[in-house]
């Protein structure tokens, strides 16, 4: 009797530890910085349209989507590691050797974002030392600006930003005079100055050339990965083509298109 009780309860044990492994492998924890209109606050009303996005594609397979903001270093290397599954909003040369998903979830232009009332225009990289810039740590903005931030970033003229909500914190230290410019993607920057109420103050006075194809970059040590980033790609094209992807984007003021704008 002791024997098969024993039995039992070693096979109970092995269900349950089963059960909650299979629960495990069925969450998928995508993170990044606050990035609003492309990621927002968690469980939220609005949670950022790559997020709606990643919902419709990945809950239909029965996997449940959990998302959490982190600092955008702390994502990268955190999602390389293998601790998260995949890094929102990522560019393909700020995670080497990261798994991607075939098309681009959108793509973004960095724009140099001033007082209404400010005369001054980006040319090039010869300009920004005109003026007071504030950009985010470890981001992507091409090669040639990216460069500049390096150097100069000891400077009165580079301000580097990390944590939470920064471009709200950027937004409100230029509305302030505290900054001659907050560096960032277009959608973001006025999205959140319409949250703030500062979109009749503000401008944009020049972008980088380069557009940055921005994708969920999923982990290279996770081993399903390569999964992760197939059920994406083919979710993706389901949705574009059905329609439901207009759908979701109309709900932050964008639109479809050959790319996400």
């Amino acid at each position: 009797m002791g024997r098969r009780l024993s039995a039992v309860l070693m096979w109970l044990a092995f269900i349950s530890l089963s059960t909650v492994a299979a629960e495990k492998k069925q969450t998928i924890t995508l993170v990044a910085d606050e990035w609003c209109p492309y990621n927002c606050a968690p469980n939220s009303s609005e949670e950022g349209f790559v997020v709606d996005i990643a919902r419709a594609v990945f809950e239909p397979k029965g996997y449940t989507v959990k998302y959490i903001n982190v600092p955008w270093s702390r994502a990268v290397r955190k999602t390389m590691e293998g601790e998260y599954d995949g890094a929102i909003g990522a560019t393909k040369k700020e995670m080497p050797g990261a798994i991607f998903h075939e098309l681009p979830l959108a793509y973004s232009t960095s724009y140099f974002i001033v007082n209404r009332s400010d005369t001054w225009v980006f040319t090039g990289v010869g300009s920004l030392k005109k003026i007071h810039v504030a950009a985010i740590q470890d981001y992507d903005y091409g090669d040639s600006v990216t460069g500049y931030l390096a150097a100069n970033k000891a400077s009165d003229n580079v301000t580097i930003m990390k944590g939470g909500n920064i471009t709200q914190k950027c937004l409100r230290m230029l509305t302030a005079g505290r900054l001659g410019s907050c560096l960032e993607d277009k959608n973001v920057a006025f999205y959140n100055a319409k949250q703030l109420g500062v979109l009749d103050k503000i401008k944009s006075a020049g972008k980088i050339d380069s557009d940055q194809a921005l994708f969920v970059a999923f982990g290279p040590k996770n081993g399903q990965s390569k999964i992760y980033a197939r059920i994406w790609s083919e979710g993706f094209s389901s949705l574009r083509r059905s329609g439901k992807l207009n759908v979701i984007l109309e709900r932050y003021g964008l639109k479809d298109g050959p790319t996400v704008r």
